[in-house]
């Protein structure tokens, strides 16, 4: 399949839903122009005009916001099995490949689409903000490319979760990688390997992508909106005498579910919104155990590569006899969102937080 009839699949997917956005301020080149000139213009003495200028051009970035050329830069990442590994940037790369939809999406809402040459893996209908930029971006794979795909773009970045790299005949080790000279940065909130991933998690791996692009206070910028709107979902639920009973799950057919429980990232997400989740590990769950927890809310997962989509997902929950007692199907409070919304964080997360407290308790926030 070409690249520009495989890119047009995937966008001509995109939901419908209204996402909200966050512009990232740039660094305005106008002001930058205007300081810059206005030195030269002042008559500096030719042997200071080196230094004149380049005091403007700080003063300009740190006016505009951005401090650059914070290089070297080093991350405590990992490999695909879990052991630490130091990486070391001598500069802001600028070929990246990404193999998720949640570093593709969150280098769209940095800014940092110039730096994208191919992308691939998308579990989701892609973002209505980022159909326009998608569309410059080649998409290799409907899910990973080959390790002949990836080499042939020469690229210095491939930023990923481990799974790609686990095995010899998907693309090998990460270390393969870097020793060819091709940097390699893994998600640290896809394998949990600092304890329970949280929000803090998911806003250190942002604080990661802005020291690694050199966008640091971009970065920092982005985090604060995320935060002051989750704090801003949590004043309005004060008032919350009993939290909702919440079980997320995974719908792999009519009978077979998986859950995620309270050692999952999307636990965190659910207690923001003011939920309870019931079940303490991830794992495959059985319909017994569904019943016996009795949920006032399931939360399920419409995963579009395995052909699980919301419809999908909701009727074979609502035809499921051996669930009718349930209270969150009795009730009909079954909410149904996209993987990426819940998978490993994203910048899908505040949005997701807020669609769970208006599920959640629909009087306080409506």
């Amino acid at each position: 399949m070409s690249t520009d009839k495989l890119n047009s699949q995937i966008l001509n997917a995109a939901g419908q839903r209204g996402e909200r956005g966050y512009a990232v301020e740039k660094i305005s080149t106008v002001l930058l122009v205007m300081i810059i000139c206005a030195g030269l213009l002042a008559g500096c003495k030719p042997a200071d005009n080196k230094a004149a200028t380049d005091r403007q051009v700080r003063q300009a970035a740190t006016v505009a916001g951005e401090q650059k050329g914070q290089f070297p830069v080093t991350f405590s990442n990992f490999d695909e099995k879990g052991a630490r590994v130091d990486i070391t940037f001598t500069k802001a790369p600028d070929r990246v490949i990404s193999l998720t939809q949640i570093t593709t999406e969150l280098m769209l809402d940095l800014e940092l689409e110039d730096k994208l040459i191919g992308v691939a893996n998308f579990d989701s209908p892609v973002l209505p903000r980022h159909a326009a930029k998608l569309a410059k971006i080649p998409v290799l794979a409907a899910q990973y490319p080959s390790k002949e795909q990836l080499i042939a773009q020469n690229p210095e970045l491939v930023v990923s979760w481990r799974m790609p790299f686990l095995t010899e005949d998907a693309l090998g080790s990460a270390k393969d990688w870097r020793d060819r000279g091709i940097q390699v940065y893994l998600l640290r909130l896809a394998q949990n390997l600092e304890g329970v991933n949280t929000l803090e998690t998911y806003y250190k791996e942002i604080e990661d992508f802005g020291k690694m692009f050199d966008i640091r206070d971009r970065a920092g910028a982005y985090i604060a909106k995320q935060q002051n709107r989750i704090a801003a979902i949590q004043s309005r639920l004060g008032g919350v005498d009993r939290k909702v009973r919440v079980m997320m799950l995974i719908v792999l057919d009519g009978e077979k579910f998986g859950v995620w429980g309270q050692d999952h990232f999307v636990a965190d997400m659910i207690s923001k919104a003011g939920g309870e989740t019931l079940v303490a590990k991830s794992s495959p769950i059985n319909q017994e155990i569904i019943v016996e927890q009795n949920p006032d809310i399931l939360i399920c997962a419409a995963y579009a590569i395995k052909g699980m989509n919301h419809e999908t997902v909701l009727t074979r929950l609502q035809e499921n006899k051996a669930l009718q007692n349930v209270a969150a199907v009795k009730n009909n409070r079954i909410l149904v969102v996209d993987f990426a919304d819940i998978n490993t964080g994203g910048v899908r997360v505040v949005d997701t937080i807020e669609t769970f407290a208006k599920a959640f308790y629909p009087e306080l926030l409506q």
